[in-house]
């Protein structure tokens, strides 16, 4: 009788003792996808850091447009009064087109520079595209290991039954 006890007390602390191995390693786990959670957070933050700084490149690249409109503007308010000054004085147009060959240079100068802009919030944006990529296949990878995770308490708790019926508490 007291060999049979024995033997039932050896295989329940054996039995505990895969319960608690179980459970640590559930804890780790645990704690391996809340550093991922983590990560995939600070990867979201800095992509919408990244959308930000896009979002305020494009505005700059729109203030130039509005800028080169309005340098457009005035190269044709310049072109209407040479216009104007080419039927009063033949030295006046002389004058004026200069006036207007410098005002159309530096049309040109804005222009070129508003056409530079656009191929950096490319790479920007393409830049952000990544990143989000990236996040996704973090934050899929996460899900899959979580999922792994809710499966493990389905085993620990097999574990435990059988700890209950092997001291004959179970049913």
């Amino acid at each position: 009788m007291g060999d049979i006890v024995v033997c039932a007390f050896d295989s329940t602390s054996r039995a505990v003792d895969r319960v608690s191995r179980a459970v640590d390693r559930v804890s780790r786990a645990v704690d391996r996808k809340l550093r991922a959670v983590d990560r995939v957070s600070r990867a979201v933050d800095r992509v919408s850091r990244a959308v930000d700084r896009v979002s305020r490149a494009v505005d700059r690249v729109s203030r130039a447009v509005d800028r080169v409109s309005r340098a457009v503007d005035r190269v044709s308010r310049a072109v209407d009064s040479t216009s104007r000054a080419v039927d009063r004085q033949p030295h006046a147009v002389d004058r004026g087109s200069h006036a207007v060959d410098r005002q159309l240079r530096a049309v040109d100068r804005q222009l070129r520079a508003v056409d530079r802009r656009p191929r950096a919030v490319d790479r920007k944006l393409r830049a952000v595209d990544r990143r989000s990529r990236a996040v996704d296949r973090t934050s899929r990878a996460v899900d899959r290991s979580l999922r792994a995770v809710d499966r493990r308490p389905r085993a620990v708790d097999r574990s435990l039954r059988a700890v209950d019926r092997s001291r004959g508490l179970g049913s």
